[in-house]
């Protein structure tokens, strides 16, 4: 590097990552490039004052220092450039410009650790360190890289919230999911290059702690440090587009524990009224499937497989609606499991402050609230789904008690377990289709083959399928027998991609199609026999499950706020149609589904 290297190499990687600015933050004003354009000076400016002070060592290790900016390049510009190549096209614009601020950071620091370490170590062991500080800030970008590859876009909010919510036991299945030659290639070349970025460091120095230690290498490092990570919310890297999205994740985390929804924030003061208060009732069965694709239920659709033996023949009674056109708004459990349980919705949001779940409602109608789960159990982290659960007066996970992952049937044993001479408002969670298809079926109800080649196949899902019906007749059993049962609801949190990988954004309506059923028994159709021909007259009719609250409020008579009869299908006044429906959080009507199939 000549004399004046210090100078000009810095004013590149300045010109470089400014161009990226201007060519990939789209909706930013003029004050925004101004600000981006001294966020990325700063870290520049230093770089020049570095470069000044240590200048007789820059020109014996050019190889090494073209690794480290290459290290601040790919940190600048790898979410930056997913964003675009997914987005590209579309309103808007990329939002997070302090990457390329974060990737000039990034080579300020690794130019001054390299220069600490090769005057303090010997050649090996400064080039393994700063290799893995290289590897370390090169780690994100990978990931990001690899999430492009196998999904073809850029890692967004519900992906991380995916990630987020995600326990070990689900983690190690969505592992096996993934091919083992993908793994192996993928772990190739993550060693590949590791050695690659270690024999260029290593070669950039003949001789053994050839540089003078510098007192200011410390002092820049720190600094450097210092803006790059502790910087408080000023920190930079905290202000970059992978960050802002955990950030976002982690505070939706937070407000989820301060919600209302919480037993520690159990809504206080406010009464709901309904003929069923403090009276003598019976038993209420909530039955939350897990990606159940109505398509592949011989009950809801012309399926050629009898996958519902059980239901199909009990939807001949007059005690069952089915209703076979119903449909998920959301295709991950979390939120739409929460969207049901509660009176927010696709189409109308509740205010601050006023989100209300069904199992608080059920509390304070008097009923005994139960909430068993073979879902995976988040512990101390507050999650869309234990917010809601965590309201009941009685819950248990599986995976709180058996170390291992469970069949549903265990569950069976939970819901024995519930009072007989009480009301009694119980939600069984199910694991139900959750990939992989294969794990959550015995033996026995292998009727269909399961090929290993074949995980995500039809044969595996459709034995899933035919076990969570022999489920649900073993809950509406015990239930109609021993529990009063009055009213069963069971639907889906959404459906599944049969022959196709898990992914965490909408690809259309293949996830979003569900089954939902309503059992009435006879005392209650009696009771309230409105209720039951306004189910009858709507078993054709569209239905999103994020409408399940209301329809649950309407069969427990709730009157007046938050209930909303013109969401309920048990109401004459239901109003919803396949064109004013929507699924993927309210941004896809369902009439544009053209695959859909009527029994």
């Amino acid at each position: 590097m000549d004399t004046y290297g210090f100078l000009l190499v810095p004013l590149l990687l300045f010109v470089f990552c400014y161009s990226g600015v201007c060519l990939l933050a789209q909706n930013l004003d003029k004050e925004d490039y101004r600000v981006n354009l001294w966020r990325i000076l700063q870290p520049c400016l230093l770089l020049i004052l570095f470069g000044y002070l240590a200048r007789e060592n820059m020109g014996q290790r050019s190889a090494c220092v073209l690794v480290i900016y290459l290290t601040g390049a790919v940190t600048a510009f790898t979410f930056p450039g997913l964003y675009q190549m997914t987005h590209r096209g579309e309103p808007g614009g990329y939002s997070y410009p302090v990457d390329f601020s974060c990737g000039s950071f990034v080579t300020v620091l690794l130019v001054v650790l390299a220069d600490i370490l090769f005057s303090v170590f010997r050649i090996k062991a400064a080039s393994a360190l700063l290799t893995a500080a290289e590897i370390l800030f090169l780690l994100p970008c990978l990931f990001q890289l690899l999430y492009y590859l196998y999904y073809g876009k850029c890692i967004d909010e519900l992906a991380i919230q995916s990630l987020y919510d995600t326990n070990k036991m689900e983690a190690k299945e969505y592992v096996r999911l993934i091919p083992k030659s993908i793994i192996l290639s993928v772990l190739a070349v993550f060693v590949l290059l590791a050695f690659c970025i270690y024999r260029i460091n290593a070669s950039s120095f003949t001789d053994a702690n050839a540089f003078l230690f510098h007192k200011y290498s410390p002092v820049f490092f720190a600094g450097v440090l210092f803006l790059l990570f502790f910087n408080g919310r000023h920190a930079v890297f905290k202000k970059t587009g992978l960050a802002e999205l955990c950030c976002q994740v982690k505070n939706h985390s937070r407000n989820l524990a301060e919600s209302r929804l919480s037993e520690k924030n159990y809504p206080p003061g406010k009464e709901y009224e309904s003929v069923l208060k403090n009276e003598r009732f019976g038993t209420v069965l909530v039955v939350i499937g897990e990606s159940a694709n109505r398509l592949h239920m011989k009950a809801f659709s012309n399926y050629e497989r009898e996958t519902t033996p059980w239901l199909s023949e009990k939807s001949n009674g007059k005690e069952f609606f089915l209703f076979p056109n119903s449909y998920a708004s959301w295709i991950q459990t979390p939120e739409a499991v929460r969207l049901a349980l509660t009176n927010m919705n696709q189409y109308s949001a509740a205010d601050a402050g006023e989100e209300i779940s069904i199992i608080n409602i059920a509390n304070k109608l008097g009923f005994h609230t139960w909430w068993y789960s073979a879902q995976g159990y988040s512990g101390e982290k507050s999650t869309d789904v234990s917010v809601v659960a965590n309201a009941a007066k009685t819950k248990r996970w599986l995976m709180q008690d058996y170390p291992a992952r469970q069949y549903d049937e265990k569950l069976l044993n939970y819901v024995k377990d519930i009072n007989t001479r009480q009301n009694n408002f119980a939600v069984v969670h199910l694991e139900g289709s959750h990939a992989d298809f294969h794990l959550r079926y015995p033996a026995q109800f292998e009727k269909w083959p399961y090929e290993k080649s074949d995980p995500h196949g039809s044969n595996p899902y459709d034995n899933s399928i035919l076990y969570t019906d022999y489920i649900l007749s073993e809950l509406f059993s015990y239930a109609k027998e021993n529990l009063n049962l009055q009213v069963m609801v069971y639907f889906s949190d959404h459906g599944s991609l049969i022959g196709q990988k898990r992914k965490s954004y909408f690809t259309g309506f293949e996830d979003t199609r569900i089954p939902l059923f309503v059992y009435l028994s006879d005392a209650y159709q009696k009771a309230f026999p409105e209720s039951a021909a306004a189910l009858r007259s709507h078993t054709l009719s569209y239905f999103t499950n994020d409408l399940i609250f209301d329809l649950l409020c309407g069969l427990l008579k709730v009157k007046g706020l938050p209930y909303n009869e013109k969401n309920d299908l048990s109401s004459d006044s239901y109003q919803f149609t396949k064109d004013t429906l929507t699924t993927n959080l309210g941004k896809t009507y369902l009439s544009e589904d053209v695959k859909e199939a009527l029994k």
